[in-house]
């Protein structure tokens, strides 16, 4: 697996799930209007789409050479700009599974 992979894949979890909170916070503010108690499913799906957000910035996608975590250069650079590792240099498409 190359880091490219573990990135990609640490990023189509997390967006699905933050979908799934999103889908969640809509449904709960929808159904609130007329059973106060949604409110809390709503509120509950918004902290998981945000808390996702902020992992897929932060701490998403880990270096497979150093472990350290990529997500914020994926996100702020772009996912076909990045060649290489800002912390250990080694490039991110080297595949460590074969060795």
């Amino acid at each position: 697996m190359t880091t490219r992979d573990r990135v990609n894949r640490d990023y189509r979890r997390a967006l699905f799930i933050g979908i799934i909170g999103l889908i969640v916070f809509g449904g709960g503010m929808w159904a609130s209007d007329s059973h106060r108690e949604f409110l809390i499913v709503g509120l509950s799906g918004f902290a998981l789409f945000f808390g996702t957000f902020l992992y897929i910035v932060s701490a998403s996608g880990r270096c497979v050479h150093c472990q350290s975590p990529l997500g914020r250069f994926f996100h702020y650079t772009g996912r076909s700009e990045l060649q290489f590792c800002p912390y250990c240099g080694k490039s991110i498409d080297d595949d460590v599974t074969n060795r």
